[in-house]
């Protein structure tokens, strides 16, 4: 039986990988919180990329970090 490596396997129709790619930007964004103007705030942004697609979260994070 061959051994498979990481980049044979992510190919194999069922077969699994732990294997996956992400980077994280920060983001600058508004946010209403009823205020008479919206609030600046920072999102880490983290999008990871395996076989199955791609997944992106949001999570807020200290303003100095988007500058």
């Amino acid at each position: 039986m061959k051994k498979l490596n990481a980049s044979e396997v992510s190919n194999v129709v069922g077969g699994t990988i732990s294997l996956s790619i992400c980077s994280i930007t920060y983001v600058k964004d508004s946010m209403d919180v009823g205020l008479a103007k919206p609030v600046e705030v920072c999102n880490a942004v983290n999008t990871c990329t395996s076989k199955n697609g791609e997944t992106v979260t949001k999570t807020l994070t200290d303003l100095s970090k988007c500058n």
